[in-house]
């Protein structure tokens, strides 16, 4: 056993089972992924030792920000709602980012056949699980049925069309996610150096699939978090370091604003709604928000202490449209926007942490010696992810932050890869 885990192609075989099977589990069991996190990090950990391989960790002020974030989460269990909750949380918060700057670090160390390993079995998990979805939604969930026995009564046909699978929902965020990575992948120093051609019909394949499926199964906030990533690439792209910074700008306002504009807007939903037809599950987030909003404006420098938003009782009243229509909850489990969840939860000190950790990642990609189409790619698969943050999972949530991890992770395998760094 140890004479094998000492073999010079341990590293590149482990990792790259890991990049094939990371998508496949985003498609059985999105939780999955925290498990496949832990065991990728400590696992990799063990065996980078056993081969006395230096690892490259992460650097010290991201590391310095990710034990702030995590120490003032514990602090402010002192005056949550459910001290115990709270903690528990904190605490789980802190072994994620242990667990993910681990696996960022260790990936972050392979050489240059082992990237390649990996990113060849991404691709592959990748493209298997993007054809899965795709029969799933031709034939109705076979899949998901014969393994999971999943109700499909209240699907929708409609022509090609099938709405309300929402077990298809993790899986093609996953893939959202991705196909940045295999653009950045796409890539050589001599289609750089040339021209963005290759990596553009890349861009333009990956991205008509995954906007195809997620429309056929009216997946709105995919749509929405795709294109917003399309248009940063394509303005980084032609206004290069200027979106960077706009980008910068535009994130710093929205995350002190947010709340406080949602509060200062007289009859938030109505003035939405009236312009915008919006589905029912999009007007009952926009209620969910002005209810946070609200909860903010109450606590703005505290904030209501980590986990609160599971434990507000009066999160539990069933709230309505304006015009009368049944939404749900005030607040189920969490604000489905991660600015106003740091806002209720961790007040003005989790914001500012924050915006510190998007500071130094704006700062590194700025500063970069990165070719501005790299530069472009990983802007793109930021957007996304934020965009998805803003709008459907919960900051906290074990699995979500793991696949944050992941993602990053291979995004900086790919443009090693190319700039042989």
């Amino acid at each position: 056993m140890i004479k094998t885990l000492r073999s010079s192609n341990t590293i590149g075989r482990f990792f790259a089972s890991i990049a094939l099977i990371f998508p496949i589990i985003g498609f059985l069991a999105p939780k999955g992924i925290t498990l496949l996190a832990i065991f990728a990090s400590l696992a990799g950990f063990v065996i980078f030792k056993i081969q006395n391989r230096n690892i490259n960790f992460m650097g010290r002020p991201f590391i310095i920000l990710f034990f702030l974030i995590a120490l003032w989460a514990l602090i402010t269990s002192f005056w949550a709602p459910n001290i115990v909750s709270a903690s528990i949380g904190s605490i789980k918060l802190l072994a994620n980012l242990l667990v993910g700057a681990t696996f960022f670090s260790l990936l972050n160390s392979v050489d240059l056949i082992e990237r390649k390993l990996i990113l060849r079995s991404l691709a592959l998990g990748f493209f298997i699980i993007l054809g899965l979805i795709i029969i799933e939604v031709l034939f109705e969930n076979p899949i998901n049925i014969f393994l999971k026995n999943v109700d499909t009564h209240h699907l929708k046909t409609e022509g090609i069309f099938l709405i309300g699978a929402f077990w298809l929902h993790s899986p093609t965020v996953v893939l959202s996610l991705i196909i940045w990575v295999l653009c950045c992948y796409s890539l050589d120093k001599n289609s750089i150096n040339a021209g963005y051609k290759k990596s553009t019909y890349t861009i333009i394949a990956g991205f008509s699939l995954i906007l195809i499926t997620a429309s056929l199964i009216g997946y709105i906030t995919c749509i929405v978090a795709i294109l917003i990533g399309l248009i940063g690439w394509f303005g980084a792209l032609v206004f290069r370091k200027k979106v960077l910074i706009a980008v910068g700008v535009v994130i710093t306002i929205n995350a002190l604003a947010l709340p406080f504009l949602i509060n200062e807007t007289d009859d938030f939903e109505v003035k939405i709604t009236n312009n915008i037809p919006l589905p029912t599950s999009a007007v009952h987030r926009i209620k969910i928000w002005g209810f946070v909003a609200e909860k903010i404006s109450e606590r703005p420098l505290l904030g209501w202490g980590m986990n609160s938003s599971k434990h507000f009782s009066d999160g539990k009243n069933m709230v309505y449209s304006a015009s009368g229509g049944y939404l749900g909850e005030a607040l189920p489990l969490h604000p489905h926007n991660t600015i106003l969840q740091i806002w209720v939860e961790l007040g003005l000190p989790g914001i500012l942490i924050f915006l510190c950790l998007g500071y130094y990642f704006f700062k590194i990609t700025y500063q970069s010696s990165k070719p501005d189409l790299v530069k472009a790619i990983i802007l793109g698969q930021f957007l996304t992810f934020f965009i998805f943050s803003s709008l459907s999972f919960g900051l906290w949530q074990a699995w979500w932050l793991c696949l944050f991890w992941f993602s990053a992770s291979f995004m900086k395998l790919a443009v090693t890869f190319n700039s042989n760094d």
